[in-house]
């Protein structure tokens, strides 16, 4: 007897058109979509079966390989939206919007093709725009590495060779005795000391720590992601960081098996920073757990420290008193696009 009501629902629903009648992309970015729908779902009767509306997703023409992103329709209207995310930028796709009316069936709707946008990269390393109040595009990953979850190089503050890159030709001084190649991360073989952090050479506000210079930003000479990467790119300050953190939306999550946070702009472009721990002395801790990225500011009231950003899956912090500028960290790199855009502008109107 089921079997017999099921058909008859089945038949109802058929003869009435209940599909989804029509779809559109809205809107595509360099990592995402946003997908909108309608279906009739008048005659569709409710007791006796359950109804998901959404859109699927796939590099494929046939859709053998898709992903499917479902969302709640408008009771009203029976219409529905969708944003799918963490695409690759560049690439071709195909979506429809499907109605899955359980236990019955599922019916799909048009099939459109669309292509993300072009991320833009300068010498050879990609940015994104997060749609900040500042115009500053961030890195797609950090420095040293090659892919968003990779944890890549770990610097000293103001040190431009990463820990293990160092050979006896590259080795620095570091401000007394002999160039010696870095294998561990403390005063000892820090450049900008003699030894200790109250002997501090460069960048220093108080006496006490050393000679006093005052100065309380990286210059790019001592600026990692600057010598790494050439071109415009350089550490974010104190206040980017804090730019990132106010206007973005933090998640933790997993991204191909590495723990760490995803950063999702206002203009739904995101940024994924791996917990890649930290070095101090020969060891590495909280790798998996924790975060700690440089900025380029000094900490004026503790000049042995400089401003980072540390965090773990309960929270995101701004430390301004760090464990010391000799310990071994992440850096992010960004690239202030309004400058560039404006450097461009100065140039055209001169010719």
């Amino acid at each position: 007897m089921l079997q017999v009501v099921i058909a008859a629902i089945a038949s109802l629903f058929v003869s009435c058109g209940n599909s989804i009648v029509e779809s559109e992309v809205s809107e595509v970015g360099e990592m995402y979509m946003h997908f909108d729908g309608k279906v009739a779902l008048g005659m569709i009767p409710k007791p006796f079966v359950s109804v998901e509306v959404g859109v699927e997703v796939d590099s494929l023409s046939d859709f053998s390989s898709r992903r499917r992103f479902k969302a709640l329709p408008d009771s009203s209207e029976s219409r529905f939206h969708v944003k799918v995310d963490h695409l690759q930028p560049g690439k071709s796709y195909y979506c429809r919007g499907y109605i899955y009316v359980y236990p019955l069936y599922t019916r799909y709707g048009a099939t459109h093709s669309f292509s993300t946008e072009l991320l833009t990269a300068d010498n050879g390393h990609v940015y994104v725009d997060l749609g900040l109040p500042s115009n500053l595009y961030w890195a797609t990953c950090n420095v040293g590495a090659n892919s968003p979850e990779e944890f890549g190089s770990y610097y000293a503050w103001g040190e431009t060779t990463a820990w293990g890159e160092e050979t006896q030709g590259t080795a620095l001084n570091r401000g007394f005795g002999s160039p010696s190649i870095k294998t561990t991360f403390d005063w000892g073989n820090y450049k900008f000391c003699a030894g200790s952090f109250t002997s501090l050479t460069k960048y220093n506000t108080q006496a006490k720590f050393g000679t006093v210079d005052g100065l309380c930003e990286l210059d790019l000479a001592d600026d990692a992601a600057s010598v790494n990467w050439g071109g415009a790119w350089r550490m974010p300050t104190e206040a980017d960081w804090n730019e990132l953190r106010e206007h973005c939306r933090w998640r933790w999550r997993t991204y191909h098996g590495v723990g760490g946070y995803e950063v999702i702009g206002e203009n739904g472009n995101s940024i994924f920073l791996p917990a890649a721990g930290c070095r101090s002395g020969d060891e590495i801790c909280c790798v998996g757990a924790g975060g700690d990225y440089w900025s380029s500011t000094l900490s004026k009231d503790y000049p042995y420290s400089a401003v980072d950003v540390r965090f773990y899956s309960s929270g995101v912090y701004v430390d301004r008193r760090s464990f010391g500028r000799s310990n071994g960290r992440s850096v992010r790199a960004v690239y202030p696009i309004a400058q560039e855009k404006d450097a461009a502008g100065a140039s055209q109107n001169e010719n």
